[in-house]
């Protein structure tokens, strides 16, 4: 049976992803940030499992990736909140691209052939 890994490894890998995580949701890269996230889990699980470190540098390290995965999950989530924003706008601009279009149809339906509509 391997041994298990040391909580300041998973910790700086932990880091690592959360600050990917945090870079593909600012972009925008949404099947990658699914990617991450599980990635993050398995991470997390893996923490969970781990013995607490008792050397200072492995602490040190461990309280470092802390700072790191917080701040990085402050830019996520700053990032979600901006596309949730953005499509609720765009959402927006939908309804009122549809209520333009009812007024212009007059209550009829589209149908096969219909080119425009000069009233």
């Amino acid at each position: 049976m391997p041994a298990p890994l040391a909580l300041a490894a998973i910790a700086r890998d932990l880091a690592h992803v959360s600050q990917a995580l945090a870079e593909a949701l600012e972009a925008g890269a949404f099947d990658a940030a699914e990617h991450l996230i599980m990635k993050r889990g398995l991470l997390l699980d893996a923490a969970e499992a781990a013995p607490w470190p008792t050397d200072a540098g492995d602490l040190a390290a461990v309280v470092d990736a802390r700072r790191i995965v917080a701040e990085a999950a402050a830019r996520s989530e700053a990032a979600v909140r901006n596309s949730i924003h953005a499509a609720h706008g765009a959402l927006g601009d939908l309804n009122t691209g549809a209520r333009a279009m009812d007024a212009y149809l007059g209550g009829g339906a589209l149908g096969p052939g219909w080119v425009d509509r000069h009233d």
